[in-house]
């Protein structure tokens, strides 16, 4: 599981910083076993071979002392461009690749339930890539079952009810995030009754709101961030978090379960705005695997019938999920002249190529003259080129298995006239008492007075760096004021930049 929690809201002043690229997730091996046959795999092996294939391992923890609890814990870390890996089942998808092993997870392949527009009602939802919408009467709310607690509680997932533990499986074992709420609380929020029909809408919030999470933290909403509204009631910030007047509780017996899919974009401008990050969110903002949608929702419906007798009484989707196919030209020789002689290859033949691409869903579409590549859904964020079908097809392999060349001795000075005066300007100034500070190439635009060529970024880091900085002089100072105000004195320090076409 992922080892962010959710961020209460800040102060515009506070240099907080969302955690932008580096996102952990545990997998349990006994879990993993359920999904993928790993039992002739060591721990240790595949530690290595993860750690090959680009998912560095933070930690392994072993649990349990009997023989049928023993289990072992991998705390991955895995990069922000792979959203696909946020789930039991993208990282079982890698696994299978990494050792060639069968992958073929029971999936169903079924349609949605058909809609009913009498008593759920889409008024607007042009935000919506996806949109599903589901009422379940005859809830019973009490204690998970051994297995399902059991299985959270190794990945460090707290347990609360059945309903609420069912959605944290879901969300672990597809990466598809639901929502779910309180139907009655809704009726009596919204001054409706069952005979009045829910009416939803996805919009953008342009007045202030002040939104009370099902964490007990309040987030003030201005502009740009959508909520979910029923009957003109917001019952959550859209991707992020229901509100807390429709929580679950032990008296709940209907709820109402939610599936949004909106731009990630829209997920990663609202995280950096309200500096909130969420579970559910963190794999919208990197993108789920849409082709899992369906089968999460199967699996939703038909726990929670056999674990709380629910029984879905009403349904309606949405749905807009359009992707245009990527084709990508690729070619044998390219491959080895990117990542070795031919000698370094001898495991690597065109049949060995063609099973890891498909073991990690890519679609072979032609191979004469260039192979023709479909890219999968679930890739479609993060490759684009050839070199990146290059790189999947070496991580899987191993870069190990590739013979190291060194460079060629250069003999002349690789140093410019102006990179030789700044080594000698660096080391006077170090040998002189003074610090060498660097800072990051963004500031608050305040700093900048000038309204013109001000570059401002899409996706900031932090709420205070959103644009390009055209001077070092105020993080200069900022950085002097900081230490100053410590009781740590006057701070000599000096920073090598670009200012007004000189160096400072």
């Amino acid at each position: 599981m992922l080892s962010e929690n959710l961020n209460p809201k800040q102060k515009q002043s506070e240099n907080y910083i969302l955690p932008e690229f580096i996102l952990n997730m545990k997998l349990s091996l006994n879990w993993l076993q359920q999904i993928l046959d790993i039992s002739q795999i060591e721990p240790l092996d595949l530690v290595n071979r993860l750690t090959l294939a680009g998912f560095e391992i933070d930690s392994i923890e072993h649990i349990g002392e009997a023989n049928e609890n023993k289990d072992v814990i991998l705390d991955i870390a895995v990069t922000a461009n792979r959203g696909d890996v946020l789930s039991m089942l993208g990282l079982s998808r890698e696994i299978a690749a990494i050792y060639n092993l069968d992958y073929t997870p029971k999936l169903s392949n079924g349609n949605f339930l058909l809609r009913n527009e009498d008593l759920i009602q889409f008024k607007s939802l042009d935000n919506c890539l996806f949109y599903s919408i589901s009422i379940l009467d005859d809830i019973r709310i009490e204690s998970s079952p051994y297995w399902l607690r059991e299985k959270l509680h190794s990945i460090g997932i707290p347990t609360e009810n059945n309903i609420k533990d069912i959605l944290n499986y879901i969300l672990v074992e597809y990466g598809i995030p639901i929502f779910v709420y309180d139907k009655n609380k809704i009726l009596n929020l919204t001054s409706t009754t069952d005979k009045n029909p829910f009416q939803i809408q996805v919009n953008t919030h342009i007045q202030h709101l002040d939104f009370l999470g099902r964490n007990s933290q309040e987030y003030t909403i201005e502009n740009k961030a959508l909520t979910t509204q029923i009957n003109d009631f917001p019952i959550s910030l859209t991707g992020f978090i229901e509100t807390y007047e429709t929580d679950l509780d032990s008296s709940t017996s209907s709820i109402v379960l939610e599936i949004v899919i909106v731009q990630a974009s829209q997920i990663r401008e609202t995280a950096t705005n309200l500096n909130i990050k969420t579970e559910k969110s963190i794999r919208l903002g990197r993108g789920v695997d849409l082709n899992l949608i369906q089968s999460a929702y199967d699996q939703t419906i038909h726990l929670i019938k056999e674990i709380s007798n629910g029984r879905v009484s009403a349904h309606n989707y949405s749905t807009k999920l359009v992707t245009d196919p990527r084709f990508i030209s690729f070619s044998h020789s390219n491959l080895i002249n990117t990542l070795g002689p031919p000698n370094a290859l001898s495991n690597l033949d065109k049949n060995r190529i063609e099973q890891i691409l498909k073991n990690l869903g890519f679609a072979i579409k032609q191979k004469e003259p260039n192979w023709i590549i479909e890219v999968p859904s679930h890739r479609l964020m993060d490759v684009e080129k050839e070199i990146d079908l290059i790189e999947e097809i070496g991580r899987i392999v191993g870069f190990d298995n590739f013979s190291t060349i060194f460079p060629e001795k250069n003999f002349f000075n690789p140093f410019s006239i102006r990179n030789r005066i700044i080594k000698e300007l660096k080391l006077f100034l170090l040998t002189n008492g003074f610090t060498e500070v660097v800072h990051y190439s963004f500031q608050d635009p305040i700093y900048d007075a000038s309204s013109s060529n001000k570059i401002l970024l899409i996706n900031p880091l932090t709420i205070d760096q959103k644009s390009i900085r055209k001077s070092i002089i105020p993080n200069l100072l900022n950085s002097y004021i900081y230490n100053f105000t410590q009781g740590n004195g006057s701070l000599a320090a000096f920073e090598l930049g670009r200012d007004r076409k000189s160096v400072v």
